[in-house]
């Protein structure tokens, strides 16, 4: 029996090959669609699950609210605050605390024993950790005791580094009690080797350095000024909200008062469990790199249902369309003897034939397309990886069983119950049912296709406008080099001589240094500043230490007062603010703040200092965060730095024109070279650097926009077999109407009439639906596109130029024919 439906099941298929190449295309491009989105989703929520301990480990988040003014929620405590917890708390079982000391760079070198030159590496990913970061994280060690971590001066490598150091056969030259020197001056022994970090890790890094290391300099398990990330891994019978509390309570006992003297109002501590951190951080502050959202994961998902009920729908349109035939078929067997569940079984089986063949084809174009796809979204993970997922392997199954049910329903539900005798007579026709049910389904089409045509020209509207907002400050054609970390005595005039050196060459402006660069993360320079006349009022700012020429090679426009000068040594306790901080004072007009003194607050150094410009406001860092004012300060000439602290981390070099870019990087590169040796050349593009920030958000127009295009493709593609079809059933009446004297254009408009009606309806249910959902995904960003009318009249109108088009080539083909030809038709 099952032989006998699979026969003709293929015989259907291959005559009738149009229907079933479009129903097996179209599904199999949704499902390509619905795999590679749900790959990525899936992705995204696995971050950090890979933890034997993920579900008991939880992040300490601190907002801190001043009088006025709220700020965004930290992923940082007080260094000595993990310790008290722990002692205090006996459902924490466990703390870590990770720490980047100074600078987000270090400088790695090894001099090998054969007395060879040393290989310097210049590496980013590098903390400072408990030794217990690695007994409470599941990353795995190769080689080596990661207990050792708590031993003073010791560091883990990774396997990518070690073979940086060592070579491809690192494990032979053996690693471990190699002396590895940090930035120049500090000396640490290799005691084990970890595995490369995953992709799905929200930390990531290359090396660790035992925290202890510090603990003379800091003193951070007795001073409470340092901020540290602190994750707590907790019994997994706790009360996460009775903790949350009863930390709360030891912060207000240990640190309340030295908090009311920093001016902090309210200090709210929170538990974010580790698998939130990467999707639900969204507008933290002091993040080690740019997480992912939550609400944008939902978007996709969201199109990726879309675009496989699409295709599901094309099967449906085309089943009810073909109704009228298949009855005859329905009529035929059921005289020979079938009964209604026998063909039940059989639309069943053709329709699950057909959802199997473009599984088959989808699972073909996944493996095809795979290389574009991990080049659009920039994350590795293979389709083979995705299909070992328990959960996916179930999903697949649910849509295949779904799919066979929805698109092949039709036919085994209603057209098996048709009665054999009318079917036979001819008095069957269409049903109404049929025909709303048609009709329902194009609009549910159109309300899809309008609706992501909508979200994707949304979506690049918000990209392009937080990439080109005004910044108050040129970033075009900044190269920047990053200082060095190993530094020589009389620093200040090797960096000067470097500097003139620099811009001998022809094609360089403006040299400058800064201690932050626009595109900064990680909440690096934020600092609280207070009036003198009002001590208890202050606010969070960003906090730039900059050389005499850094705000005219930014071209920072000055609204009032001046910049720095040489010519006036008392600048180096004077301040350049922008209007912001102006305004946050109370400082209305603005340009009463000049000669008025401030308190500047980074960590524990206090200076007063006078304000002598006020800037236009700039913005330091991506829109997503909310804009703080920016305070600039003065580094000395001597040693590059403010207060002994503060030292610069970038070089900026301003280029007139690239048009000999790689020759004018080899030169910097070797001033560089011969003016700090030891340091590894390092550089990187302003406006590149910038947009970094929105690689988040990047990767999210280009997966929707994937995503709607497929959808829109199979919308457009069950169209076309829809409206070949209707053509085909209404030959014989185009024939008599040409015959008539209707010329081609009045029977275009009668065949394209219903379609038209259908979308407009589409479009009136689509534009509130997608309004309301934009204004909830722009809900999140401080700065933000208005949604004007045309961002919802244009969509409409290209999926009613569409639809005419391929209702146009079907139809008009149609009415060009030989009348004689169409009235013969059967």
């Amino acid at each position: 029996m099952l032989r006998n439906y699979l026969l003709i099941a293929f015989r259907n298929l291959w005559h009738n090959k149009v229907y079933a190449l479009i129903n097996i295309l179209g599904l199999a491009i949704g499902l390509t669609a619905a795999l590679f989105i749900f790959q990525y989703v899936q992705f995204e929520k696995s971050y950090d699950s890979f933890h034997e301990n993920a579900n008991h480990i939880y992040r300490v988040i601190m907002q801190i609210n001043r009088p006025g003014n709220q700020e965004p929620p930290q992923q940082w405590a007080l260094s000595s605050f993990a310790p008290i917890i722990k002692k205090e708390c006996p459902e924490v079982a466990d703390y870590a605390r990770i720490y980047k000391h100074k600078t987000n760079d270090f400088t790695i070198s090894y001099s090998a024993e054969d007395g060879t030159s040393p290989q310097d590496f210049l590496e980013e990913s590098v903390f400072y950790a408990d030794a217990s970061f690695m007994r409470m994280f599941s990353f795995p060690l190769i080689l080596g005791d990661s207990a050792s971590l708590g031993e003073p001066n010791s560091i883990l490598l990774s396997e990518r580094l070690v073979q940086k150091l060592f070579g491809n056969d690192w494990n032979s030259a053996k690693p471990i009690g190699k002396i590895l020197t940090i930035n120049g001056e500090s000396n640490f022994m290799i005691r084990g080797v970890f595995a490369d970090i995953p992709e799905n890790s929200h930390i990531k890094f290359e090396a660790l350095l035992s925290l202890t290391t510090l603990a003379n300099e800091l003193q951070y398990d007795t001073e409470m000024r340092h901020p540290f990330p602190t994750y707590l891994q907790v019994d997994p019978q706790a009360d996460t909200q009775q903790l949350t509390e009863k930390i709360m309570r030891l912060s207000e006992q240990y640190y309340g008062e030295t908090m009311k003297g920093w001016g902090v109002e309210e200090n709210i501590i929170s538990l974010q469990p580790l698998r939130d951190t990467h999707l639900h951080s969204f507008g933290f502050k002091r993040e080690s790199e740019v997480r992912g959202d939550a609400t944008t994961v939902q978007f996709l998902l969201i199109a990726g249902c879309f675009t496989l009920i699409l295709a599901w729908i094309n099967y449906m349109n085309l089943s009810t369309a073909r109704a009228l035939k298949r009855a005859k078929e329905v009529g035929i067997r059921k005289v020979a003897g079938a009964r209604r569940g026998q063909l039940i079984m059989q639309f069943l089986l053709e329709a699950l034939l057909i959802n199997l063949l473009s599984l088959v084809v989808a699972l073909t174009l996944c493996q095809l397309l795979l290389p574009y796809f991990t080049g659009l979204v920039q994350k590795e993970v293979p389709i083979t990886t995705l299909l070992k997922e328990s959960s996916v392997l179930t999903g697949i199954s649910l849509a295949i069983f779904l799919g066979t049910l929805l698109s092949g329903g039709y036919s085994a539900f209603v057209l098996s119950s048709f009665k054999a005798a009318s079917t036979l007579k001819g008095k069957f026709h269409t049903s109404t049912q049929s025909i709303l049910l048609r009709k329902g389904l194009i609009v549910f089409q159109f309300i899809i296709s309008i609706g992501l045509i909508i979200g994707m020209f949304s979506i690049y509207q918000q990209l392009g406008f937080m990439k080109n907002y005004e910044k108050g400050y040129n970033q075009s054609q900044k190269l920047i080099v990053r200082a060095p970390q190993i530094t020589r005595d009389q620093y200040g005039a090797h960096y000067q001589s470097f500097k003139n050196s620099v811009k001998e060459i022809s094609e360089v402006g403006e040299v400058t240094s800064s201690f932050l660069s626009p595109g900064d993360s990680g909440g690096k320079g934020d600092q609280f500043i207070a009036t003198i006349q009002q001590p208890e009022e202050s606010h969070l700012f960003s906090m730039n230490v900059v050389d005499h020429d850094y705000l005219n090679t930014y071209e920072v426009q000055l609204l009032h007062g001046r910049g720095f000068s040489r010519e006036f040594p008392a600048d180096a306790n004077a301040t350049v603010i922008t209007e912001d901080v102006a305004l946050h004072f109370g400082f209305d007009p603005v340009e009463s703040a000049l000669q008025q003194k401030l308190i500047v607050s980074p960590g524990v150094l206090k200076r007063e200092v006078t304000i002598i410009g006020i800037a236009r406001n700039i913005n330091l860092r991506s829109l997503q965060e909310e804009r703080t004012g920016v305070l600039f300060l003065l580094q000395d000439d001597e040693n590059q730095n403010y207060a002994g602290r503060y030292q610069a981390n970038y070089f900026t070099i301003d280029l007139n024109h690239l048009s000999h870019l790689p020759e004018n990087i080899a030169q910097v590169g070797e001033l560089y070279k011969s003016h700090f040796p030891g340091n590894p050349f390092s550089y990187f593009f302003l406006d590149e650097y910038f947009n970094a920030q929105y690689r988040s958000e990047e990767q999210f127009a280009k997966v929707f926009t994937a995503a709607s295009s497929l959808a829109i493709f199979i919308a457009c593609l069950g169209l076309f077999g829809l409206s070949a079809f209707m053509v085909r059933q209404r030959t014989k009446e185009i024939g008599i109407r040409k015959v008539l004297g209707a010329p081609v254009q009045t029977i275009l408009l009668l065949l394209s009439r219903d379609y038209l009606k259908l979308i407009l309806l589409a479009g009136l249910i689509a534009l509130p639906i997608a309004y309301f959902s934009l204004h909830r995904w722009l809900e999140s960003y401080t700065v933000r596109i208005s949604l004007v009318w045309w961002l919802f009249l244009a969509p409409l109108v290209i999926v009613v130029l569409i639809a005419l088009i391929i209702v146009s080539v079907q139809t008009i083909k149609a009415a060009l024919a030989n009348p004689a030809k169409s009235l013969r038709y059967e």
